[in-house]
């Protein structure tokens, strides 16, 4: 059975559709909660989703399961940190100050409520050591679901031998296009990072914006279309499931009336109408043929003295029979 792996990972492509959404909007950001705790809580609800009222594929249920414990034991460790506070080691100083307009410490910044930059606007900053740094290197990077991306590094002279260092941008877009960075697209709320020296730390920032993003439109579609198909195919499922169901009571005392029931199993399932019979045999979805085996497998376990190649509908080709 493939339904319970195609709803686990389903599920999880919708968990990271809504972070995306949330982290463009300068809601939250990409941390391990965001991209594996939810993801993986909703991969395992759309696991069982498409699970109901079916039985078997322990298979697809431990490849799914093996996909998604990993996520969600790593998001949940960062469940203490959804609130986490910037920090600053090494006795560094580091303070901005925006058009957004917002002003800050990076110490002073937490990940619900992070420094506004408007790409648009302006940014003032000042920076400072406790001793002079020469001849050292630098490093910064973003934080993606609990883990440090470095995105620019260098080696540093400082042959003026300055304790501090300084910057004052007319508009933060053109600045980060002159260096290299496009902002064009480059919306949310960021962990930040880096090292210089000996100073070490972390802030939070968010690029505002007046209206949904690129990204934002393209996760909510695709959110969308993925609700769409796990409803199509947890109803599918159902249906099929029925064809098992009718198959294997008769009167409360569990005997099986093969022919009659599998055959109104069938028909209450779309497998077979009375129009189909007069006709060639319709084509079989590679899923509807997995739900009539199970109806057959349960309607004749392995265990009774029937021959594992008899089936109702193979008497009724041998003997004739209507």
């Amino acid at each position: 059975m493939r339904r319970p792996l195609t709803g686990a990972i389903l599920g999880f492509l919708l968990g990271l559709a809504i972070a995306v959404i949330f982290q463009q909007q300068g809601l939250y950001p990409l941390d391990q909660v965001s991209v594996f705790l939810i993801p993986g809580i909703l991969g395992v609800i759309g696991m069982l989703l498409l699970s109901i009222g079916r039985e078997g594929g322990m298979v697809a249920y431990v490849i799914a399961l093996i996909l998604l414990i990993p996520a969600l034991v790593w998001g949940a460790l960062g469940v203490g940190d959804t609130n986490q506070k910037g920090q600053l080691n090494g006795g560094c100083l580091v303070q901005a100050t925006s058009s957004a307009p917002d002003q800050t410490r990076v110490t002073d910044s937490y990940k619900r409520d992070p420094f506004k930059i408007d790409p648009q606007g302006s940014l003032h900053w000042e920076a400072a050591s406790p001793t002079i740094f020469m001849d050292y290197d630098w490093e910064m990077w973003v934080e993606i679901g609990g883990i440090a991306v470095p995105f620019d590094s260098d080696h540093e002279l400082n042959d003026g031998g300055s304790p501090a260092n300084m910057g004052d941008v007319g508009n933060v877009a053109a600045y980060a296009q002159s260096v290299g960075v496009n902002l064009d697209q480059l919306r949310g709320v960021f962990m930040v990072g880096g090292f210089a020296a000996t100073c070490d730390g972390f802030g939070f920032v968010v690029l505002t914006t007046d209206g949904l993003t690129t990204p934002s439109i393209v996760a909510a579609i695709l959110a969308l279309l993925i609700l769409i198909i796990l409803i199509i195919l947890m109803f599918r499922g159902r249906g099929g499931a029925r064809v098992g169901s009718t198959a294997v009571a008769n009167g409360g005392n569990g005997a099986p009336e093969p022919a009659a029931d599998i055959a109104a199993g069938a028909i209450a399932s779309g497998y077979a109408t009375p129009e189909a019979t007069e006709g060639p045999p319709p084509e079989l979805s590679d899923d509807d043929v997995d739900d009539i085996q199970e109806a057959l497998d349960e309607t004749f376990p392995a265990d009774t003295n029937q021959a594992d190649d008899e089936s109702p509908f193979g008497r009724h080709e041998d003997g004739g029979g209507a």
